[in-house]
């Protein structure tokens, strides 16, 4: 690799580190505002209630899409078993961990805005935003299926499988369990991540800024008082989600401090909201009601808490792996360099 090629790929990967750490923040933003008046801080009417709501249509599909990138940066071509195995233990892992330490804090702090109703069912039926992982993984599991056919090989049969992932989107399947009905939702966006790094389809920046047009249009025409009903899988939902990371990516914003926030988008998705639920619930103890320290604080709390946290666990190897999914390597397999690895 020569040094221009090393240097577009650094330069790529900041754009996507980049749009991680945009990520990270607006899925932050909206457990701090919760998604109505049982969660967060039950923000029910407004400016930040709009915004929030209105953020539903590119939250989820934007951490989809940019998954769906970063997985066609190393994707699967042997070893399905291995494959399989190794997203098991990353995604499930930390998930059944953190999952179920979620759902019993839940259950005995008071002032949380919710807890198990049926703890038979716990992950049958997915915990609060650990659906994600789960969808995740199931999504996983048919890519190893339709990389083994060669359904990926090239653009027109990539397209079939398009076609399908957007027919299944748009069905009546309907599903709580095992977040059968998450992974629908997510799969065309995590396509189209994967078909723009595979097939290098990189929206012009025009391109860019006429799609964010369509997003702001069809947004805002979801409703005369500019408020957003919860998100469903229907056209719009698809349509504007697409354009949208489109858009962003075609703009090729690369921000270190976001790209940093990038770096750790997973431990961000996994923890963060221990600390936004914590400081919110602390900051009401200390007789603190008014939204803009409440809002800030948690924001940082559930973006640095999360870091913070990574750096601490990964000087454990079995802390990593259960709480992180990360390999773990005994200290004789270990290199001398990975036992001389500093975290700070």
């Amino acid at each position: 690799m020569n040094n221009a090629t090393l240097s577009l790929s650094k330069n790529k990967d900041l754009r996507i580190d980049t749009l991680r750490g945009l990520a990270c923040l607006f899925l932050v933003f909206y457990h701090i505002i919760g998604n109505g008046s049982d969660s967060g801080l039950k923000i029910q009417e407004g400016l930040l209630r709009d915004f929030n709501d209105l953020l539903a249509y590119i939250r989820m599909p934007l951490f989809t899409f940019l998954s769906g990138y970063v997985y066609a940066l190393r994707p699967f071509t042997s070893g399905s078993v291995t494959f399989i195995k190794g997203k098991a233990r990353r995604l499930l892992l930390p998930m059944l961990v953190a999952g179920t330490l979620f759902a019993i804090i839940q259950s005995i702090t008071p002032g949380s805005n919710s807890e198990v109703n049926n703890w038979l069912t716990l992950h049958i039926i997915p915990v609060a935003h650990f659906w994600f992982v789960e969808a995740l993984f199931l999504i996983f599991l048919a890519i190893v299926v339709l990389e083994k056919c060669n359904l990926f090989a090239t653009r027109n049969s990539a397209s079939v499988v398009a076609l399908l992932a957007i027919a299944l989107f748009l069905s009546p399947i309907n599903s709580r369990y095992f977040a059968l009905s998450g992974a629908l939702y997510l799969l065309p966006f995590f396509l189209a991540g994967m078909y723009v790094k595979r097939f290098n389809i990189y929206p012009k920046p025009m391109l860019g800024l006429a799609l964010l047009v369509v997003v702001a249009i069809a947004l805002l025409s979801v409703s005369p008082n500019f408020r957003v009903s919860k998100y469903d899988r229907d056209a719009l939902v698809l349509i504007v989600g697409v354009a949208a990371c489109l858009s962003f990516l075609s703009f090729g914003w690369k921000s270190a401090p976001l790209a940093f926030i990038g770096k750790f988008s997973y431990s961000i998705y996994i923890y963060h909201v221990f600390f936004t639920a914590g400081c919110r619930i602390v900051l009401l103890k200390l007789g603190i009601e008014s939204l803009t320290p409440l809002i800030l604080i948690s924001l940082l709390g559930g973006i640095s808490g999360p870091i913070i946290s990574e750096l601490i666990i990964n000087k454990s190897n079995y802390g990593k792996t259960l709480f992180l999914g990360k390999r773990f390597v005994s200290s004789k397999n270990q290199s001398p360099e990975e036992k001389n690895i500093k975290v700070l």
